[in-house]
């Protein structure tokens, strides 16, 4: 019996042994950045535009992984430096991606195009604004990378690196020319982007640079409506300080002042009634911001808008109070604080389970 399974795995051993073949040396060894691999597998007939399981060509490992004198002699024998992935990838984009400036110069020479779009519409230069380096960046551009092109979405590079947060990033494509007031096809810019995120040192390099403060998305969102539905006070600040309307409303009617109540920002809501908020202003639907930090149970928020004048009493499109809004959701001491308020109306059963 031993002896048979010897036999089986040495016949098994010569299959492998006829199966191997030029190209797959050509992969493994680029994949290992074995050079001496590389050129037996090219001198025994491998294509020098091989590509592996995944589409990548022999080229675009080795861009990937930074093998710059691989990458110069696939170059040399002919490679395709801009074959494509099958999500549209090229060379370029992976070297970019990955800090290889090197390989970069290489493929440029042999004329990679800079300006080459993936199947998102997205360039190099997006990609490295992404997750690449700055010094990268400054490279492609100097090298006459499109600062302004648009990705499928019409997103721009500058979108890109303020949506991530990456100031320096921002200040080297705003340095280049990007257009700060740029628009994707939802309306939305950079400096809405930055500011939903909390980014306060993009949104001030924004803001320094001549974005539009006032600037509305697809559904009339701005900046300041953004940074105040996820409690940014000191982005609220910065663009309450560089003229942001604290009473612009979205397409429905809803306010900063209604989405930092709705979700509980104290600070936010604070910062927005000393300058101005319309304490009583109303939705589409009938709603203030009373009735909603009513119904989100936000007691410090609730005193905060009386303080101010919130009529206690207002009723939405449906007839439905803020009493009424905060009894069904249970909220007790809200319900307490707007009957000593003044609160009126007879509160039904169904909300008390």
């Amino acid at each position: 019996m031993k002896k048979i399974y010897i036999i089986s795995l040495s016949i098994l051993f010569s299959i492998s042994l006829c199966f191997a073949s030029p190209w797959s040396d050509l992969i493994n060894s680029v994949k290992s950045g074995n050079m001496s691999g590389v050129q037996s597998a090219l001198n025994a007939g491998a294509d020098v535009n091989a590509m592996d399981n995944d589409g990548k060509t022999v080229l675009m490992i080795a861009s990937a992984k930074g093998y710059t004198e691989i990458a110069r002699l696939l170059v040399s024998k002919g490679a395709n430096v801009n074959a494509k992935l099958y999500s549209g990838e090229t060379s370029l984009m992976l070297a970019s991606g990955n800090g290889h400036q090197d390989i970069i110069n290489l493929l440029l020479s042999k004329g990679a195009d800079i300006n080459a779009k993936n199947n998102s519409g997205q360039t190099a230069l997006m990609m490295v604004c992404q997750w690449g380096h700055a010094d990268v960046l400054k490279h492609l551009l100097n090298k006459g990378a499109d600062v302004n092109a648009r990705d499928n979405d019409s997103k721009t590079s500058l979108m890109f690196a303020a949506g991530i947060g990456n100031s320096e990033k921002v200040g080297i494509l705003i340095s280049k020319g990007a257009d700060v007031n740029a628009m994707d096809k939802y309306k939305w810019n950079s400096l809405i982007s930055a500011s939903g995120s909390g980014y306060s040192d993009v949104v001030k390099l924004l803001l320094s640079n001549g974005a539009d403060v006032n600037a509305r998305s697809l559904q009339g969102g701005t900046a300041l409506t953004e940074a105040s539905l996820y409690g940014h006070s000191e982005v609220v600040k910065l663009l309450v300080s560089n003229g942001a309307d604290v009473n612009g409303k979205a397409t429905d009617g809803v306010t900063a002042l209604m989405m930092a109540s709705q979700n509980g920002h104290t600070k936010v809501v604070t910062l927005l009634l000393n300058k101005g908020a319309n304490v009583n202003a109303k939705t589409d639907f009938g709603v203030t911001a009373l009735w909603q930090a009513s119904g989100g149970g936000h007691v410090e928020i609730v005193k905060l808008l009386l303080s101010k004048g919130a009529n206690v009493n207002v009723r939405d499109n449906e007839g439905i109070t803020p009493l009424q809004w905060a009894f069904r959701n249970k909220h007790k001491e809200v319900v307490r604080i707007l009957k000593a308020a003044g609160a009126k109306g007879v509160l039904k059963a169904e909300g008390a389970n």
